[in-house]
């Protein structure tokens, strides 16, 4: 997989307190491997060769990524978003979920290499992370972005968002739905 030619970041959110888990899900071991380490893999299969993880309550080690540590992870995803949208100095970021066990490396390829400003990955009926989205977006996100609920909302009310099929070529599992 050659690497993109566009300025495109990929960056994975493990900041959350897992409550649910009981422990941090990017340390959760899913198909032999953690899911941190399986979030990092699949982007550089990607052909995405710089990535950051967003930590939070969890701030473990990380292999093949830079770390930014989001101190208010406590408020939520939108905390995180915000971190990334202020920190990450490029054309794109391709924003992605620690526990997604259902997306694949070619799923964040055909998102990453779409030509389009703002996309989300969309299945059969819905559309979840990841999702991708120009650096023209960043301030406006910043603005809107409050609580636990990320991009969802504003999203379902942008005019300019390209659902990306992937349905194909990955699912939409998530840790949460496991088993």
């Amino acid at each position: 997989m050659s690497t993109l030619s566009t300025s495109i970041a990929g960056v994975i959110l493990a900041a959350g307190m897992s409550r649910r888990l009981g422990s941090p899900k990017a340390e959760y071991i899913y198909e032999g491997e953690r899911l941190i380490d399986r979030a990092v893999r699949l982007f550089q299969a990607a052909g995405v060769s710089e990535i950051y993880v967003i930590t939070g309550s969890w701030n473990g080690e990380v292999q093949h990524a830079q770390k930014i540590f989001n101190s208010n992870f406590e408020e939520g995803i939108s905390s995180s978003l915000q971190v990334a949208f202020t920190n990450i100095k490029v054309e794109k970021l391709c924003v992605t979920l620690v526990d997604l066990i259902g997306i694949s490396a070619t799923a964040i390829e055909r998102l990453v290499k779409c030509q389009e400003d703002l996309a989300i990955a969309h299945f059969d009926d819905h559309s979840q992370p990841p999702l991708l989205v120009h650096q023209r977006f960043f301030e406006e996100f910043r603005e809107q972005l409050r609580g636990d609920v990320g991009l969802r909302q504003i999203l379902k009310d942008h005019q300019d968002v390209a659902k990306i099929y992937v349905g194909d070529i990955a699912t939409d599992q998530d840790l949460d739905t496991l088993g």
